[in-house]
């Protein structure tokens, strides 16, 4: 197995419209994503759907574990694919509030 480690700068700004379109994409309403991450409510969601504040590292990471197929390089900067395939395999660190380091694992 090979690791290959990739830093690149987040987006200047977030935009909300990202996690609202990859959860339509997904297929699953922002009820259920909110269940899946374990939120008590969804207030959360729509604070970020309009930019009113963000996800922040705990949520993101909940994001990820509950909905494994979002691209979180797509969820906080807008980088394509919207979705990983199953062949996508990701695990994505925030090291700092400006960089996102993705390592990718050839199998």
């Amino acid at each position: 197995m090979r690791n290959i480690t990739i830093v690149t700068k987040i987006a200047t700004k977030i935009d909300g419209t990202w996690l609202r379109d990859a959860i339509d994409a997904l297929g699953v309403s922002v009820s259920e994503v909110t269940r899946q991450m374990g939120l008590n409510h969804n207030k959360r969601l729509y604070q970020h759907f309009n930019n009113d504040s963000h996800l922040g590292g705990s949520h993101l990471l909940a994001l990820k574990q509950a909905f494994p197929k979002i691209n979180l390089n797509y969820v906080v900067a807008g980088e394509m694919p919207m979705l990983l395939t199953s062949t996508d395999e990701m695990s994505i660190t925030i090291v700092k509030p400006s960089t996102l380091q993705v390592n990718f694992q050839d199998q």
